[in-house]
């Protein structure tokens, strides 16, 4: 797995159309505009041999970013560009997914950009020393 983290004032994001056949199609509201302000935003591309034995992993990684920063907030954005070896969409969705479950009974406010859809983003980074 390969994560890059960004602290932002905001990301605004649309599903604009599938990329992977083998996904469910998703409503018009699940690939609408989304804006969060305030977040930790996780790119995430997950990798061949991932599977659910990282999660621990990659949730102590997002905790510890988001509790340094001082947000709740956070933001899975499926980032494929981050790796050349990714692994099953299933896979992946299913890491995605028990990430959100586990952030959420926490008292993260977790958001979830659409996995196997071509988006357009904006994001604004914030600075940190």
């Amino acid at each position: 797995m390969k994560i890059l983290c960004l602290h932002v004032d905001y990301i605004e994001w649309k599903g604009l159309k599938k990329a992977l056949k083998s996904m469910e199609d998703l409503s018009p509201k699940e690939i609408s505009k989304k804006k969060v302000e305030e977040a930790l935003v996780v790119l995430t591309a997950v990798e061949k041999g991932d599977n659910l034995n990282i999660l621990e992993d990659y949730l102590k990684n997002i905790k510890e970013i988001a509790q340094s920063v001082g947000t709740k907030k956070i933001v899975l954005y499926p980032y494929a560009h981050l790796s050349s070896n990714l692994g099953s969409p299933k896979e992946a969705v299913s890491i995605l997914e028990n990430a959100d479950e586990k952030l959420s009974k926490e008292g993260y406010e977790v958001s979830r950009a659409p996995f196997g859809y071509y988006k357009s983003f904006e994001l604004k980074v914030k600075g940190h020393p």
